[in-house]
């Protein structure tokens, strides 16, 4: 299953690619799905990348993610998660995110999802996967968005933010 979605961001390349990829590591700073991440060494760090990989902490549990590619100059960066809480038909994920400079100081960025499933599965649960999968897509590209552009975080990673607050007593 391949999900590709194209973007346009009224910011330049040169300041998604700091998102993306210089603060690999610091996603839960800005996206809602993500409550914690930092970066980990497991294995082989690639050339200009600030680190092996990430670990996430996410609704659906903790994502374990190894960079694979690391492009400073073509601003790609590509990484393949993996975590025990995913349904055991879910059998590779990898995520691709390149972002293009554009003129007037825009840019287009595109990511790329594969996620491979067991072959029946595929069959059954390949729609549903990829519509509920889409819409959390569509929802971290409108946050990265809304940070380069308004260099402020999204409103819903605020209010997911104070919903992870402990209440006073």
């Amino acid at each position: 299953m391949k999900l590709t979605k194209q973007f346009t961001v009224n910011a330049s390349a040169d300041c998604l690619w700091e998102i993306m990829g210089t603060q690999f590591a610091d996603i839960s700073n800005w996206a809602s799905g993500v409550y914690a991440s930092q970066g980990h060494y497991n294995g082989a760090k690639l050339q200009g990348a600030p680190y092996s990989g990430r670990i996430c902490e996410t609704s659906i549990g903790t994502l374990k993610e190894q960079i694979l590619i690391y492009d400073d100059q073509n601003k790609t960066v590509s990484y393949d998660a993996k975590s025990a809480q995913l349904p055991f038909f879910v059998t590779h994920m990898v995520n691709t995110w390149t972002f293009t400079p554009l003129a007037k100081g825009q840019c287009k960025g595109e990511m790329n999802l594969e996620i491979s499933l067991l072959p029946l599965f595929s069959l059954i649960m390949g729609p549903i996967m990829k519509m509920r999968v889409g819409g959390a897509i569509a929802q971290t590209i409108e946050e990265l968005t809304h940070v380069a552009e308004h260099e402020e975080i999204h409103p819903r990673k605020l209010e997911s933010q104070q919903k992870l607050q402990p209440k006073s007593t």
